[in-house]
């Protein structure tokens, strides 16, 4: 990394978890143009196959991200790998009923906006 960014400085190292498995912490600070930047990025080596998660900001919102940030990457868990707590179960999503009504003449919508909801194609967004 060092050779492909001058401006590169190592902050912090430590070993950490991704997912339950061994990992390590790095936190770097750069300059790319005029921006002072600082990095995390946590990365492991499970079968055979690096994973990098990082974080990147400004060096001046780092710290007030960070909080989050450690979140969504605790969050993370590699696909197919058991966890010793239990999981919660999945709930049932039920669907509600519509009713439809008659349309109002259009000499009644004066002065009313139309409201449209955006088509939904995305089976996560229904869900949501």
């Amino acid at each position: 990394m060092r050779r492909s960014n001058a401006n590169l400085q190592i902050q912090s190292t430590k070993a950490t978890v991704l997912g339950d498995d061994p990992a390590n912490e790095l936190v770097i600070s750069t300059k790319e143009q005029s921006y002072k930047l600082k990095v995390l990025k946590i990365y492991a080596i499970k079968e055979d196959k690096a994973y990098i998660i990082t974080y990147n900001t400004l060096e001046e919102n780092y710290d007030y991200y960070l909080e989050t940030a450690r979140e969504v990457i605790g969050s993370f868990e590699f696909m197919g790998t058991e966890k010793n707590k239990p999981r919660e179960p999945l709930r049932e999503i039920k669907e509600v009923p519509v009713s439809v009504s008659p349309s109002p003449d259009v000499s009644e919508m004066n002065g009313v906006e139309a409201e449209i909801e955006p088509e939904i194609t995305d089976e996560v967004e229904l869900v949501l």
